[in-house]
């Protein structure tokens, strides 16, 4: 209460020397006949204190004023009835092989680059030859040396079988010089297979294309040392063409089977039809990869990696799609959401992203048609924000 009463007065400014001196003088005069004792000197000092305190701390504070509602921007809610997907798609070769070399060593040449168009059996890298060249070697005189030693324990045999008939050989030696024969024919074989497989290796120094096609990519570079089967370059098939598209999920249950793409803002029209889809869904987008085969291309009007507006035609129409401005979608939460104007409130309704296109975004909803969209400024909504719609 005494703090209460000090800090409604109107006091002047005291300082802290002011408070100090006044409070000496009265422990001074406390020692004198007929004046008050020390504690009240002591009492009085803070007194002044919390007078002092209170007036220094002392701020105004401006009172809170309402302001109204927010005021927004709304449009009504669209349903679609459509029976086409729209998507844009990529061209691609029926088949694009990774290539590698069947042997490691160090690239010596390279008699390609990306985007040239090359015909089966064409060389495209090569590797050093030294090595396999000796190891080749190597095997021709091993199969010589092989090879005469079996024509050396074939003699032997000769020479003990008219033997075993005069009685001038045992039987165990005999024996021993056909188990020699038998030996070192086998070791001919091998030494054969060492031989071809010496033959293939140094023929695996050369890469060779094995289709005729456009390589897509090349990547190894002279000089560099590569592993067996570690890619170098990539070649797309010559032939069949496809259209790989990213489907939502909404549509793997009934996945369209027909469609048409468009090249060149729609100059350029190509039938397709659905070859396969993917068995689980992209870790990153979520989507499925779609293959369409290109019914009838003409490969020159279509290169590989171009991209191309694709519609697909759906089997069923979906009574769920609605149609919004880009703007209302707000992708602040863990999944993309519309803000709805109700009662004078803003509520946030998931929704499922399907296309969009142009200015505006088509959903999959099973919100009322016309309902109020907010559709501008939903990254400053928060649920039950009191918000108005501005009259248009």
């Amino acid at each position: 209460m005494f703090r209460q009463y000090i800090a409604a007065r109107s006091w002047p400014p005291i300082g802290v020397q002011t408070i100090i001196r006044v409070t000496q003088a009265l422990i001074a005069k406390s020692s004198q006949p007929g004046y008050f004792q020390p504690w009240l000197a002591v009492m009085w000092a803070l007194g002044f204190a919390l007078a002092a305190g209170c007036n220094e701390h002392h701020e105004s504070v401006e009172p809170f004023r309402y302001e109204g509602p927010r005021k927004v921007k709304t449009a009504a809610l669209e349903s679609i009835v459509d029976n086409v997907f729209a998507q844009t798609g990529t061209i691609r070769a029926r088949r694009e092989i990774p290539l590698a070399f069947q042997v490691p060593g160090r690239i010596t040449s390279r008699h390609v680059d990306t985007g040239m168009t090359v015909r089966a059996g064409d060389v495209l890298l090569e590797l050093d030859r030294k090595d396999f060249d000796d190891q080749l070697s190597a095997a021709v005189a091993q199969l010589r040396a092989v090879e005469a030693e079996a024509r050396d324990s074939e003699r032997e045999l000769q020479r003990q079988k008219q033997m075993i008939t005069t009685k001038a050989t045992s039987q165990m030696a005999l024996d021993k010089a056909l188990a020699a024969v038998d030996a070192v024919t086998q070791r001919v074989v091998a030494t054969q297979s060492q031989l071809a497989l010496a033959k293939n290796s140094l023929e695996y120094t050369q890469l060779r294309a094995p289709v005729d096609g456009l390589l897509v990519d090349v990547f190894g570079q002279a000089g560099q040392v590569v592993g067996v089967g570690q890619e170098v370059a990539r070649l797309a098939e010559s032939g069949e063409l496809e259209v790989e598209v990213a489907l939502p999920q909404s549509l793997i249950g009934n996945v369209p089977q027909n469609g048409e793409c468009f090249l060149n803002g729609g100059e350029k029209r190509f039938l397709i039809e659905l070859r396969e889809v993917s068995g689980s869904a992209d870790p990153m987008s979520r989507t499925w990869r779609a293959r369409y085969r290109v019914l009838k291309p003409e490969t020159a009007s279509l290169p590989l990696g171009s991209i191309v507006r694709v519609r697909l035609k759906l089997s069923d129409v979906d009574p769920y799609l609605k149609r919004v401005p880009i703007a209302a979608i707000d992708e602040r939460g863990d999944q993309p959401r519309v803000w709805l104007l109700e009662e004078g409130k803003a509520n946030p309704h998931s929704v499922e992203i399907v296309e969009y296109n142009g200015e505006y975004c088509k959903i999959r909803s099973q919100l009322p048609d016309g309902a109020p969209v907010i559709s501008m400024g939903t990254h400053l909504l928060e649920k039950g924000m009191f918000v108005e719609a501005i009259q248009q």
